[in-house]
């Protein structure tokens, strides 16, 4: 009587490249996603720092506090500036009766140093 062959214990090298393979694609996925939430939570946090300067300008503007008329730069941070523009808006634009010099037309671009663009953002503002 013989013995049938018995099989041996393990993985044939296909089995072996094929589950290499799978784990490869995943660690590369793993590694792609943590580096894309990385970059966006950067985004997120300059976005937030960008609006806040933006808003504080506003308020600098609206209570007095800043640079009075005409234009002006100001430097944020992280290779960015805004860039202000104020100019007195007539009433009669916007259909308001108030004396025009009470109203301040303040538009303000946040501008990235290496492109020298970036978003625009503009307020009417009534000043007593």
């Amino acid at each position: 009587m013989r013995r049938s062959r018995q099989p041996k214990g393990g993985f044939t090298l296909l089995e072996t490249l094929v589950a290499f393979m799978v784990f490869a694609a995943f660690v590369i996925l793993v590694h792609k996603s943590f580096w894309t939430g990385m970059r966006g939570q950067e985004t997120s946090e300059l976005s937030d720092k960008t609006i806040s300067a933006v808003m504080s300008e506003f308020a600098l503007i609206e209570a007095g506090l800043a640079q009075d008329g005409g234009a002006y730069e100001k430097p944020i941070g992280n290779g960015k500036l805004l860039s202000v523009r104020q100019s007195l808006l007539e009433s009669s634009q916007i259909g308001i009766r108030i004396p025009k010099a009470l109203l301040l037309n303040v538009a303000i671009q946040v501008v990235d140093e290496d492109s020298g663009k970036g978003p625009m953002f503009s307020k009417i503002i009534q000043r007593n």
